[in-house]
C-alpha cells in the first residue's frame, strides 16, 4: 500500500513519539551491582530473549545469558500483564511495553542491547533467537569470535545467530534506534544495510544455529 505524503509524515511523526518513550524507558532503568550480573568471560557473552507473548522455549543451553520477559508466575504467557526484565533469573527493570508488536519488540531489543554495552566488558557478543538450536559448542563459537575477531559474523538466518564485535552492536544500536519509514522496523534489515556500508560481512561456511520451535509456555 502507498501511503499519501500527509500520511507518510503521520507514520513518521507517530514513530518519533514513540522513540520518545523508548529514550525515556532507557534512561530510566536501574541496573543494580550484583554478582548474577558478573560474567565470567570479559571477552565474549552469548545471550538469547526470551518474551513473554509468544511461544517461550525453556531449552535453552546453560551456556547463554537469559534475557527474560517470560512471566515466572504462569504458563499463560499471551494473556500475562507482566512488564518486567530478568536476566539469568534476576530482576534487571522494566519492560518498555507488553504488546507483541514489532515496534514493542524493537524497543525489548535495544533496552537489552542497551544494557550490555552499559553493563559488561565483552569485545564480542554472540545473540541466538530462543526458539533456535545451537547446533555446535559454545567453545566453537567463542573460538570462532576471538581467532577471526571480525567485526561482524553471521552464522544462521535472520535476526539470530549474529557473532558481533562490541563495535557493531553500538552501530547497531545507533542505526536502528531512529524511526525507519513505512514501519520497516525489522532488526534483520538495519543490519544488513550496516554491513553493507561498512562492507563488513562475514559469514560461515555452515549455519550453526538451527530454527527450531523447542518445548516451552504458550
Amino acid at each position: 500500500e502507498i501511503l499519501s505524503e500527509e500520511e507518510e509524515a503521520s507514520l513518521l511523526q507517530a514513530m518519533a513519539d514513540i522513540q520518545q518513550e523508548i529514550d525515556k524507558a532507557a534512561s530510566s532503568i536501574t541496573y543494580p551491582s550484583s554478582p548474577l550480573f558478573a560474567s565470567k568471560d570479559d571477552q565474549f557473552y552469548p545471550f538469547t530473549i526470551r518474551d513473554a507473548k509468544r511461544l517461550s522455549p525453556v531449552q535453552i543451553p546453560p551456556s547463554f545469558h537469559i534475557f527474560d520477559y517470560v512471566d515466572p508466575t504462569t504458563q499463560n504467557q499471551r494473556a500475562s500483564k507482566a512488564q518486567q526484565l530478568w536476566l539469568d533469573g534476576y530482576l534487571v527493570g522494566m519492560a518498555p511495553c507488553s504488546r507483541y508488536i514489532l515496534l514493542c519488540y524493537k524497543r525489548k531489543i535495544l533496552q537489552v542491547l542497551d544494557y550490555l554495552l552499559n553493563q559488561t566488558q565483552a569485545e564480542y557478543f554472540f545473540y541466538m533467537e530462543a526458539d533456535n538450536e545451537l547446533c555446535v559448542s559454545m567453545d566453537y563459537v567463542r573460538e570462532l569470535a576471538l581467532k577471526h575477531q571480525k567485526y561482524f559474523i553471521g552464522t544462521g538466518i535472520g535476526f539470530s545467530g549474529w557473532i558481533m564485535h562490541r563495535q557493531f552492536v553500538q552501530d547497531f544500536v545507533q542505526a536502528y534506534r531512529p524511526p525507519h519509514k513505512r514501519n520497516n522496523e525489522s532488526p534483520d534489515p538495519i543490519g544488513a544495510r550496516l554491513l553493507m556500508q561498512k562492507k563488513a560481512w562475514t559469514v560461515t561456511r555452515q549455519y550453526l544455529v538451527s530454527h527450531t520451535i523447542q518445548t516451552g509456555y504458550g
